[in-house]
């Protein structure tokens, strides 16, 4: 089934491509954003985001010289070489050395910076793709979040199957890690709990943007139906966090441009009430699900009761930070792309190190799931702060338009980002995507 996945993840766009069915295109990348079963892992992690920036490639280089007259793509660009030649340097030349010993080939720096390197130019062709299409229809970034949010409420659908009757539809598709269904944790058709319970998450915030552009009948039967399986079924901390970085960042938007009539609707009251009332779920489910739900949320209580920052975030990202910070060149330069985890695996700290019975035999090949920290890793505080002017660059030209519409995208934009700092989700990159609708002018467009 994973060959199939593959093929379909690579002839679907390329049929949308060539038939020119930019929209279509771009409705696809928004589906995938949130149903993983088009990432085949029977082989390597191939996603279907990466396949169709893998299809959109020579699109993109047939228009080269035009969109890359762009100077905030330029940018991109050093972005991308300077990631390139660390590769070369602590990938090839000087690889990083396992400290370890039991890695496979490829988890070794040789090969992980190869295939993280390709992994992220592909991601940036689908990326700037997608920004070349919403500057020519800027109406087009909100039909894309609404299929996004279509997406959400279909993986739930996959959840309340997976939870009833108890089939991996993930596993079958992708080949990826089997899960124990007796756990009571369902995925949906995300690879993971998390990563249902962060759609989910996404799916609600974006909610306060686009509650007018739904039926109120399709709304209150699908918002608790969300809720009860994005979120008490999946059991997701890191959901419960997104969700809750989503509505204060939402709040906080608002009150600044004055949307007071945000805070009457009702799809406002009723996501805030359900919010609020998400705690007192626990005292209606079953035993299993209460004990399950004590177990793993119980696992996480290290980022309320941790005593340094470093105990509360997990273990590869601690490792990471203890690394940097005890490191300050590879903390001005970075370590290379994808290539954190070998350095800093002999920098965990004690709180994890007591917890794994058997350190010796765990690989650790976990990057960190922070998207600045995996920023910081990477390329360093130089590729870091080379980004953070590109978001400013980008939040400038949003600030100058003066519409409604425009108003909205700014928010978007600004929202996206900050959730991608605390963790990364591929919907998140299409906050580069907006910023780059707004900053390529007429003269940057691109022919059919």
């Amino acid at each position: 089934m994973g060959i199939i996945v593959i093929i379909i993840g690579l002839l679907l766009p390329a049929a949308l491509l060539l038939k020119k069915k930019h929209e279509l295109l771009a409705y696809w990348i928004a589906f995938i954003c949130v149903i993983d079963l088009f990432n085949s892992q029977q082989f390597l992690n191939i996603s279907a985001f990466k396949l169709t920036g893998l299809v959109v490639t020579p699109y993109l280089i047939s228009q080269f010289k035009v969109i890359f007259k762009n100077k905030l793509i330029r940018l991109l660009l050093v972005y991308f070489s300077y990631l390139l030649i660390l590769g070369v340097i602590f990938g090839l030349i000087f690889p990083w050395v396992d400290p370890t010993g039991i890695r496979a080939v490829k988890d070794l720096a040789p090969s992980r910076a190869i295939l993280h390197l390709g992994s992220l130019f592909l991601e940036f062709m689908a990326i700037i793709y997608l920004g070349v299409q919403f500057s020519k229809k800027k109406s087009l970034i909100d039909s894309f979040f609404l299929v996004f949010l279509l997406g959400v409420l279909i993986t739930c659908i996959g959840a309340f199957i997976e939870s009833y009757f108890l089939v991996d539809i993930y596993h079958f598709f992708t080949k990826g890690n089997q899960m124990i269904m007796n756990s009571l944790r369902p995925r949906g058709f995300s690879y993971e709990p998390r990563g249902l319970g962060q759609s989910t998450a996404v799916g609600l915030t974006l909610l306060m943007f686009y509650y007018d552009r739904i039926p109120k009948k399709v709304l209150f039967i699908s918002l608790p139906f969300c809720i009860y399986f994005g979120f008490i079924m999946s059991m997701s901390a890191a959901g419960i966090v997104t969700l809750l970085i989503g509505l204060t960042l939402t709040i906080f938007f608002s009150l600044l441009k004055k949307r007071l009539a945000f805070f009457k609707s009702s799809i406002f009251k009723i996501t805030l009430i359900l919010t609020l009332l998400l705690p007192l779920s626990y005292f209606v489910l079953g035993q299993q699900t209460k004990d399950n739900f004590k177990s793993h949320l119980g696992k996480r209580s290290y980022i309320l009761f941790g005593t340094s920052f470093l105990e509360k975030i997990e273990d590869q990202e601690a490792a990471a930070l203890n690394f940097l910070v005890k490191n300050p060149l590879h903390f001005l330069i970075g370590t290379g792309p994808g290539l954190i985890y070998l350095p800093s695996v002999e920098y965990r700290i004690d709180k994890y190190l007591s917890q794994d019975h058997q350190p010796e035999k765990n690989a650790f090949n976990t990057l960190p799931h922070m998207g600045w920290l995996l920023q910081l890793s990477n390329g360093g505080a130089l590729s870091l702060g080379l980004l953070i002017f590109i978001f400013f660059a980008f939040y400038q030209n949003l600030r100058r338009e003066n519409s409604d519409s425009s108003n909205r995208h700014l928010q978007l934009f600004l929202l996206l980002s900050c959730l991608y700092l605390f963790q990364i989700r591929l919907i998140y990159y299409a906050a580069l995507s907006i910023g780059l609708a707004y900053s390529l002018k007429d003269k940057d467009s691109v022919k059919k």
